[in-house]
């Protein structure tokens, strides 16, 4: 999420910024798509740590849900997100938003992906593309060249198709 729920937190230098993840009954699995450091909840959920951060600076925090079948319309929880941190400016404090994961349920006809942010199709492309290089890397090491090239054009064609479609 952008900073549009708190201009504080855009605006402040942090420290100890964390990001808690607790999914509801409809999610099947969660999936941190970033090396920050995480710590696994037995209900699926984590708290990521993303550390400190500086006026102005952007962080960002990719999380996939992997969500169970959905067979009546209108809004689903998903998920609660708990974001703390401690302010050093001014008057040192310790700050909570707690912010809800909501999307709205359906048909595939009922629901599409066409409010899908560009920015974070492109982050995932990105990530996904850093992936399938790791990948590659690896069988290629093993002698396995074909099944690396193969592997590099397949992702390479997936992610020109996402992100073509993110941008229209």
């Amino acid at each position: 999420k952008e900073c549009d729920w708190s201009s504080d937190v855009c605006s402040s230098d942090l420290q100890t910024l964390s990001v808690e993840i607790r999914p509801t009954a409809q999610v099947a699995a969660v999936r941190l798509r970033h090396d920050f450091p995480a710590q696994h909840h037995p209900d699926g959920g984590m708290t990521v740590q993303i550390g400190d951060a500086y006026s102005g600076e952007t962080r960002r925090l990719l999380v996939e849900l992997a969500l169970r079948p959905v067979h009546e319309g209108g809004p689903v929880d998903l998920a609660t997100m708990t974001v703390t941190w401690a302010s050093v400016v001014g008057t040192p404090a310790h700050h909570r938003v707690v912010v809800p994961v909501v999307v709205h349920g359906g048909t595939a006809d009922e629901v599409t992906d066409a409010t899908a942010d560009p920015r974070v199709v492109e982050a995932i492309a990105v990530l996904d593309g850093a992936e399938a290089q790791r990948r590659a890397r690896e069988l290629a090491g093993a002698g396995a060249f074909d099944e690396a090239a193969a592997l590099l054009r397949s992702t390479a064609r997936q992610l020109r198709y996402e992100i073509g479609r993110a941008h229209v």
